[in-house]
Formats: C-alpha cells, sequence, structure tokens
C-alpha cells in the first residue's frame, strides 16, 4: 500500500503550539470591533449554510469555545469576513483559515480576560455602554444619534450588541488597567541604567551541531549505502477511481499506446507533461510514498517494468522502472547533501555530542592560551561586539552581536550565557557554553563603563520598555499552552475546505 504524500503549501499546516505576542493586536483590535457597525444575518453562508451549526472550535481552561449563532467567536468570526471579503483574497483557502483563526485568538483572549474580570467585580455601567450606542454607526443619521434607527433594531438584537459591548469594553478597561496605566519607579529605570553601562568584549570559538567532516561523512555513506540507492522511474497518477487506474493499466500491458502518451493524457501531477518522467529518485523518498514491500519490487525489477495501480493519498500511482537501481557519485555535491541531511535527521544526539567534547577539548587547551589553543586545534574565532547584561536582547541596550552584526545563535535569550559571560575575570577562559545549535567557549577580552550620555535611550523609552515587560507576562499568563487547545485545523478541514469536503 502507498503512503500519503502531499505537497500542501497553499493550506494551513497545525501550529506545534499556541502563539504568542498576541496581545498587541488584541488591544486594537477590541477598539476596532467596538466601533464597527454590528452585523446582522450571517456572511458565512457560502461555506457552511443558512445557520452556523454549533461547532466546538476549542477549548480554554477546559470551557469550550463554540461557533454557533450569537457566540462571541461567530460575531469576531462575521466581523472579520466582512473587513477582509474573501472576493479580495488571492487564496481563498488560506483565507478562510487565517479568519477562522484570527477570530480563534480573539475569543481565547475574550474568555481570559472574563475569567479574571468576573471575579474581580469589573463591570461597565449602563451609562457608559449607553455612551457607545449613542455613537455607534447603526444608529447614527447625518452624525446625529437616530432614535428612530435604534427602535427599529429587533430588541434581542439590541440586547446582544450590549452584551457585546460590554464585553469589549471590560477588555478595554482591563487592558487599560493591567498594561496602558502603566507606573515605573525612577529607581528601578536608575538601576537599569546603570546595568546597561558595564559592557563587555569577547572572543569566542564555537562548535556546531552541524559540522560534520567529509571522513565522517564518507563513512556514514558506506555504512548505510543500500539508503541512498537511486531508482530512475516514470510515473501516472490517477485521481479517478481504482476502474479508471485500471483501465490505463490494461492500455499500458496491451501496449496499445505508449505509457509517456498515456501520462500526458490521464496523469493528474506535475510530471504528466514529461510523460511521466521523473528521474532519478531516492530509495529515501520512495519509502515516505510507498510501502517498504513496494519499494524492495521496485528496487529488483529489471527495466520496463511497471507496477500499479497503486492505492495512495494522492491517487492511484502506476510506476514503470525505466533503468536499473544504481548507488550515487558520492562525490557529487548533491549526493553529499543529500548524505549530510541524513546524518543531522538520525543522529543528532552524537552531533551535540560530539560537538560537546571538541568543545571541552578545546576550552581545557585554551587555559594555556587562548589563541594558542586555536592555532594548535585549528579552530576558528570569532569575536563579539561590546554588550552589557541583556537578556532578552533589547533594542534599548547594545544587543549581542558578533563584530560583523550577526547575533551569537540565540544567546541573548539564555541566562546561562550572562551568568558565565560576566563572572570571567579578565583574559579568562569558559568552559563550554550550550545555545540552540551549538556549543560556545568565551574568552573575556575587555571591559568598559559608558560615558555620561551614552545609552540615555532608556531615559526617553523605559515606560515604554516596562510596558512591553508587562504585554509579555500578561501573553505568557494567559496563553500558556496547557490552557489552550485549539481545534482551529480540524474544524477548517471539515467545515470550511473545499479539499475537505
Amino acid at each position: 500500500m502507498a503512503k500519503k504524500t502531499s505537497d500542501q503549501s497553499n493550506t494551513p499546516h497545525k501550529p506545534h503550539s499556541q502563539k504568542r505576542g498576541l496581545l498587541y493586536i488584541f488591544s486594537v483590535a477590541i477598539l476596532l470591533l467596538i466601533a464597527i457597525t454590528f452585523l446582522g444575518g450571517p456572511v458565512i453562508t457560502s461555506f457552511i449554510g443558512q445557520t452556523a451549526p454549533r461547532i466546538v472550535v476549542g477549548r480554554y481552561d477546559g470551557e469550550p469555545i463554540e461557533f454557533a449563532s450569537g457566540t462571541y467567536f461567530e460575531r469576531q468570526f462575521r466581523t472579520l469576513a466582512q473587513q477582509q471579503p474573501e472576493s479580495q483574497a488571492p487564496n481563498p483557502e488560506l483565507h478562510r483559515y487565517q479568519l477562522l483563526e484570527q477570530a480563534f485568538n480573539q475569543a481565547v483572549f475574550h474568555k481570559a480576560v472574563q475569567q479574571v474580570a468576573q471575579p474581580s467585580g469589573m463591570s461597565v455601567s449602563s451609562e457608559r455602554i449607553d455612551q457607545e450606542l449613542a455613537q455607534y454607526p447603526a444608529f447614527l443619521e447625518n452624525g446625529r444619534f437616530s432614535a428612530e434607527r435604534y427602535r427599529s433594531m429587533p430588541s434581542a438584537e439590541r440586547q446582544a450588541l450590549r452584551d457585546f459591548l460590554r464585553a469589549g469594553l471590560v477588555q478595554q478597561k482591563y487592558l487599560q488597567d493591567t498594561v496602558q496605566s502603566t507606573r515605573f519607579s525612577e529607581n528601578e529605570r536608575d538601576m537599569l541604567k546603570h546595568l546597561g553601562r558595564t559592557e563587555r568584549r569577547f572572543a569566542f570559538a564555537e562548535f556546531r551541531f552541524d559540522e560534520i567532516s567529509d571522513a565522517q561523512l564518507e563513512q556514514h555513506y558506506a555504512d548505510h549505502a543500500a539508503e541512498f540507492t537511486e531508482l530512475h522511474i516514470s510515473q501516472i497518477t490517477v485521481f479517478g477511481t481504482e476502474e479508471d487506474a485500471a483501465s490505463v493499466y490494461g492500455q499500458i500491458e496491451a501496449q496499445s499506446v505508449p505509457f509517456e502518451e498515456l501520462a500526458q493524457t490521464y496523469s493528474d501531477d506535475r510530471w504528466a507533461e514529461t510523460g511521466g518522467e521523473r528521474g532519478w529518485v531516492p530509495r529515501q523518498q520512495l519509502e515516505q510514498e510507498l510501502d517498504s514491500g513496494t519499494v524492495e519490487e521496485l528496487l529488483g525489477a529489471v527495466p520496463g517494468t511497471v507496477l500499479g495501480p497503486l492505492e495512495s493519498a494522492e491517487g492511484y500511482l502506476i510506476l514503470r522502472v525505466n533503468e536499473p537501481a544504481r548507488d550515487p557519485d558520492i562525490s557529487d555535491p548533491e549526493h553529499r547533501e543529500r548524505v549530510r541531511e541524513h546524518m543531522l535527521a538520525v543522529m543528532p544526539h552524537e552531533l551535540e555530542s560530539q560537538a560537546l567534547d571538541r568543545a571541552e577539548q578545546f576550552s581545557g587547551a585554551a587555559a594555556n592560551g587562548f589563541l594558542e589553543a586555536a592555532g594548535e586545534l585549528e579552530v576558528d574565532l570569532g569575536a563579539t561586539n561590546y554588550f552589557p547584561i541583556n537578556f532578552g536582547d533589547s533594542p534599548l541596550f547594545s544587543r549581542v552581536r558578533t563584530v560583523d552584526g550577526e547575533p551569537v545563535a540565540d544567546a541573548a535569550e539564555r541566562e546561562a550565557f550572562f551568568e558565565t559571560a560576566f563572572r570571567l575575570r579578565a583574559d579568562e577562559t569558559s568552559g563550554p557554553i550550550e545555545l540552540e545549535d551549538r556549543y560556545v567557549v568565551l574568552h573575556m577580552d575587555d571591559e568598559r563603563e559608558l560615558e555620561p550620555g551614552e545609552g540615555d535611550i532608556l531615559e526617553t523609552y523605559y515606560p515604554n520598555l516596562l510596558q512591553d515587560w508587562q504585554w509579555r507576562e500578561l501573553d505568557r499568563t494567559l496563553f500558556a499552552p496547557e490552557r489552550v487547545e485549539s481545534r482551529v485545523l480540524e474544524v477548517f478541514f471539515r467545515y470550511f475546505s473545499t479539499q475537505g469536503q
């Protein structure tokens, strides 16, 4: 049985975890959504029918977030659909998914704020809601509130509108109280200015997890040569029924029509125009597409052998072997890169351990001289600019960069990096420091104090910096992955995607 293969570059992929940094978007969206005209009937009838069914699109702290008429999620979705018409989207399929995801994120934020606001007694007065209604676009006539327009709206819809405005105003008030009305301490700001005035510069050696020598690569190829065997094949893909595919295969068996002509006529894949010619295909790729028995049969087949129809997620496949299987030329750069990628995929821990061993060896040798150790062990060195303790890589301080302006991997996000770097004494060398994809060994090169007036950008922008920290903390608290369960992708493919229907 053939395995599933797919190229869904134009369709959404399920995220690994709930995205961060969404609250800035929400704070703007809340004000915008309050200001727009309240919509009447659903605008999604072309997607899922005349009335929105009750669909659970996810949960927040175990509480369901539903897509149903009148729910907060459904109103957000309808509002976004009006603001961002599908007719203007280059990819309608992706556009629908993005609308669902945006509506879900806003509904999650709404649910989170309600959980916080209700126990604390946070509320909005009826008079405040009346003020919003008096300025609501749907009730304005020549720029003035029209009582006639207000009364013409059904009472149930007016109440729904009041509830909608109340929720938006509570969220707005919550954000103002927690973040937007930030007060800060002058002493705290001065302390940060003091911390930012001491800057250090380092020489460093790095030992990457993806460093693979020519000898290692060639040995790995020799040990796993069978996995890199290539096969020259042609393919016909039939999206119809099994009977349709069998009819095409029958014409091949009868030799009534050339394979190439049948491919150009019936095949539903990108190789149809070339008569089904796929070229040399690595065994590894075949094993991702086909079951092991079929792959073995293809590799042992004589040229001219045709197998099929083979059922797959992409339709029914008919495959022809054009030339005997061969082992690739390891001197070919393309094949070397393929072996390298295989090593990174199957032995990441071994390569990381190798990098650590080299880093420890270098660090030990550097005790007798950093430059001497680099020369003896043939290790390339780099150098950083001057930077202070800038955990989080704030633009208000000098950032952790090489002299060429490149980030030092994810060092700015690692507490251990700064703890080690700023405990070193002059001309002292560190042990290995683990970063995202490498180990680094630091050598304390120089330290300086900023002159008065330097780095005073903090004086102006500290309130913004503090607010940013509070946004991040709020985001981390409200959108912790364990609190949010999203079923948006599943709902999209079941109810909204033409591919899922």
